[in-house]
C-alpha cells in the first residue's frame, strides 16, 4: 500500500512446503512464514533520503553472503534498516 507517494508498506508470505509433503494445505502452517514485510519512507520532510525498515531481501555482489536465494524452497530475507541518500 502506498500513501502520498512517500510511504509504502509491503508484505509477502511464503509457503515453503514441498509438493506432496502434506495432504491438506490447511493442516500444517509450520513452514508458512513472513518472507518480506517492510516500510519504505521516501524523501521525508523533503530531504533526499529514503529509509527502508523491516524484513526484506538484499542482493549484493555475488550474493554469497547477502542474497535472496530465489532458486531454493526457502528464500533468504534479512531484518534490517537501510538508508539511501541522494544529492
Amino acid at each position: 500500500k502506498t500513501f502520498l507517494d512517500k510511504i509504502r508498506f509491503f508484505t509477502e508470505v511464503r509457503d515453503s512446503r514441498i509438493m506432496g509433503e502434506e495432504i491438506n494445505s490447511l493442516s500444517n502452517f509450520k513452514n508458512l512464514d513472513l518472507h518480506q514485510g517492510f516500510g519504505d519512507f521516501n524523501s521525508p520532510f523533503d530531504i533526499p533520503l529514503s529509509v527502508k525498515l523491516g524484513r526484506f531481501e538484499m542482493n549484493y555482489g555475488t550474493q554469497r553472503f547477502f542474497g535472496g536465494v530465489s532458486w531454493h524452497y526457502v528464500g533468504r530475507s534479512f531484518d534490517g534498516l537501510k538508508f539511501n541518500y541522494t544529492k
